[in-house]
């Protein structure tokens, strides 16, 4: 019988609790259900209307949408509200896997193009999320005027931002949160050429035509790593939490490839890094504790408007999700408890899943979880799991 760790909880002052979501795709068929969109024009292999998504939709789960009757900007959220009210993170992070853009100047040769109506950043202010990662292969979807629109919108909604800027300052710039009467919570947001981001999209150095993603190269170039080294050395303090969130790894692939996870170990046994935060897959991925810190190699999706299309492996059912809740010890930066609530994407809406959704949730996930000597248990409070680890 495996013996697995437990850890008492230090008082709350020495504990912060962060949210790490999935990938956050509020555009395309999903920005054509709110109030005000985006002209659904789109240029994709099987359809040229972002509303193709939102009948998909329909076909599978039922009308839930109607042309003069849209849904309230906060009706994607439903179980995920209640859910955020309950454990009340101290930070919100996701991967936010659209733009924000009226413009219509599309990346050529780019296989799907997502965006949604600036006016639809209040879906993610009345969601109460704290710092947008927005390095990943979706940034520059509609080309450098997107991008600038998309921090513009996020500045002026009160959103922060981190993973891509003007020149290479301003993307690898981190957002950083002074939680009143505990410490700071520092998140650096990068992606890798292996999410799908062309080497041109990376940000330079000039301050007029620089603007790009923060990009890293962790199979060959150390220099980046040497960089980002340095970065965190001049800018971490005691009881701050470093978070790097990586857009990494083919968003398809169940396999984590061996230089994510040396690329993982080397950021926390070098760079002081506290949790990695991984996305790219739309479909989790499995977990590791190394050192007590943990890593998260893929949280999949948190929203999307794909819940009509078969999904292309059994097991990777991209409307099948989790919700990460991670509690820190300030002083330390090491994992006391992960809880994971699992969802179900029905009708563009987080819903409560039935028993067999869980099962369809948990099951992939627990054998994932193998590998790295970890599992997802049923939490003794009855809600949701907890992630047991050694």
């Amino acid at each position: 019988m495996k013996r697995w760790k437990t850890v008492t909880a230090p008082k709350n002052s020495d504990t912060i609790n962060i949210f790490l979501g999935g990938n956050v795709m509020i555009g395309r068929g999903i920005d054509q259900i709110f109030p005000e969109s985006s002209d659904p024009y789109i240029f994709e292999k099987n359809t040229q209307d972002a509303r193709d998504y939102v009948k998909l939709a329909i076909k599978k789960n039922g009308k839930f949408y109607l042309e003069h009757e849209k849904q309230a900007i906060e009706y994607i959220w439903g179980y995920a509200m209640k859910t955020w009210e309950k454990y009340k993170p101290d930070v919100k992070l996701i991967n936010l896997e659209t733009t924000l853009t009226t413009s219509d100047t599309m990346w050529p040769m780019r296989p799907t193009q997502l965006r949604a109506h600036p006016t639809n950043v209040k879906s993610l202010k009345i969601a109460g999320i704290d710092c947008c990662g927005i390095a990943n292969d979706h940034a520059l979807d509609y080309g450098y005027q997107g991008l600038d629109e998309t921090v513009k919108v996020l500045k002026e909604a009160g959103i922060k931002y981190t993973g891509a800027g003007r020149c290479t300052t301003e993307a690898k710039e981190p957002c950083i949160f002074d939680i009143a009467d505990k410490g700071r919570v520092i998140i650096f947001s990068l992606c890798t050429h292996s999410s799908g981001v062309p080497n041109y999209w990376a940000a330079t150095t000039s301050g007029t035509t620089g603007f790009g993603v923060n990009t890293i190269n962790i199979d060959i170039n150390t220099t980046d790593f040497i960089n980002l080294k340095t970065q965190i050395k001049e800018v971490k303090k005691p009881r701050d939490v470093i978070i790097l969130s990586l857009h990494w790894g083919e968003e398809w692939n169940a396999q984590i490839h061996q230089s994510l996870r040396e690329f993982a170990h080397r950021a926390i046994d070098e760079a002081e890094v506290d949790a990695i935060h991984g996305h790219s897959t739309h479909f989790p991925l499995g977990i590791e504790v190394y050192r007590e810190k943990l890593i998260l190699y893929g949280t999949g999706d948190l929203i999307n408007d794909t819940e009509g299309m078969p999904g292309k492996y059994e097991d990777s059912q991209c409307d099948l999700g989790f919700m990460y809740f991670a509690k820190v010890n300030l002083d330390t930066g090491n994992l006391i408890e992960l809880r994971l609530v699992p969802f179900r994407i029905k009708q563009f809406r987080l819903c409560t899943p039935n028993p067999r959704d869980v099962n369809l949730a948990v099951n992939p996930l627990r054998r994932r979880c193998k590998e790295f000597d970890t599992d997802v248990i049923p939490a003794m409070d009855g809600h949701g799991f907890w992630l047991a680890f050694k």
